[in-house]
């Protein structure tokens, strides 16, 4: 008897709990993040952030650990304007984007200039989260190793 009764009540719990309509991904993932990469390597901070939510995150994953870099448009602003101005030569180049609904994953390769004054590169995993809108809602970059 008391299966009877749970069981409906847990289903009715199942389906309140589901959102009513799941969110449509936008078709031109893989265009937009060759867009965003390609306004990075102009230092196009407008364009940069044109193409990124409000309310954007920007985090790095370290092992066990999530650290939240950039919060929102202006902490976006700010944070690429000393990464430009530290890096002024940094430019990615990115491998093949796996899309998977409204997140793309990709590999990003940058080349610098170290502190040393040697040409340098390094690679990490990086993933992006697309709204309905088409913008980027958040951002996880995974530990970078030296090529």
């Amino acid at each position: 008897m008391k299966a009877q009764i749970l069981f409906p009540a847990l289903l009715g719990l199942l389906v309140l709990a589901t959102p009513a309509r799941a969110e449509t991904p936008v078709a031109d993932i893989p265009q937009r993040v060759q867009a965003f990469i390609a306004a990075s390597n102009a230092q196009d901070v407008d364009a940069m952030v044109r193409a990124t939510a409000p309310g954007l995150r920007w985090m790095s994953v370290a092992h066990d650990k999530l650290n939240v870099e950039v919060s929102g448009h202006e902490d976006l602003r700010s944070w690429l304007h000393g990464y430009f101005n530290t890096t002024p030569d940094a430019r990615s180049s990115i491998g093949p984007i796996t899309v998977d609904g409204h997140f793309a994953s990709v590999v990003e390769t940058a080349s610098y200039t170290d502190d040393a004054g040697e040409p340098a590169q390094q690679s990490s995993l990086s993933v992006y989260e697309f709204g309905s809108d088409g913008l980027i809602r958040n951002v996880w970059y995974f530990p970078a190793h030296a090529l």
